[in-house]
């Protein structure tokens, strides 16, 4: 993208060398303030879309890394209940295992703690 605004020649070295070339009239200076809105609407217009391409890409990431956690929870879920398994009924219903898998199994789900 430009970053100088187009502008007549005059205008530009009247701005650049002030004590060489003469001062520019009110009608150049607002075709230098119409050039700069329009660079200022057009570089907030780029600037706009590409933060929404960003928010997009987050939002896949988003759901990527959700999708990953509840099936990793789903497979903890299923961990726990095999490992537990061989723990005897004592200490099953002690930290309470059926619970813990159950929590879990919401959790892959999406429900909250």
């Amino acid at each position: 993208m430009n970053s100088q605004p187009p502008a007549s020649e005059q205008a530009k070295s009247a701005w650049k060398y002030p004590n060489t070339y003469r001062h520019p009239t009110v009608a150049e200076i607002k075709v230098e303030v119409d050039a700069w809105k329009h660079l200022s609407v057009t570089a907030i217009a780029a600037e706009n879309q590409s933060v929404a391409e960003y928010v997009k890409q987050l939002e896949a990431k988003c759901a990527a890394l959700e999708a990953a956690h509840k099936e990793l929870m789903g497979e903890a879920a299923h961990d726990v209940s095999e490992w537990g398994a061989y723990a005897s009924e004592y200490f099953q219903e002690k930290w309470d295992l059926k619970g813990t898998v159950k929590k879990w199994l919401g959790r892959a789900e999406g429900e909250k703690k």
